[in-house]
């Protein structure tokens, strides 16, 4: 299997527009149609893997041709379509104002409506 096959395979897998990864990721609109004849960088490469919780092993489709393994030993859960990892309101108030003892949780709630008003705007453009 190609590489892109195989990015295609975990896309839709995840049931994310080819689009929608893109943009996530910071790729150009249509690069990863370009892949179907070329290999990604590295880079390029870590973000997907990443993205998608596997190894690079697994994103590249290699296996040990003798025992039919994969190279990797330690495979990760395969993207769910969910978030990547979860952040704490704690983390949440540390990353925006450090100390936190002067903030309080409406503080917190006020920056958490805010975000929803972008996310929704951003939705409906």
């Amino acid at each position: 299997m190609s590489v892109y096959e195989r990015i295609e395979e975990l896309r839709r897998k995840a049931g994310i527009s080819q689009g929608k990864l893109e943009r996530e990721l910071g790729f150009s609109n249509g690069s990863i149609s370009k892949w179907k004849n070329s290999t990604p960088s590295y880079a390029r490469l870590e973000k997907l893997a990443d993205f998608f919780g596997v190894s690079l092993d697994d994103l590249l489709d290699r296996t040990d041709v003798l025992s039919g393994k994969d190279c990797d030993a330690q495979k990760k859960e395969p993207f769910a379509g969910q978030s990547r990892r979860t952040v704490t309101d704690d983390d949440i108030m540390f990353a925006l104002w450090g100390d936190t003892r002067d903030v309080d949780a409406s503080d917190l709630d006020d920056v958490k409506r805010y975000a929803d008003f972008i996310r929704e705007r951003k939705k409906n453009k």
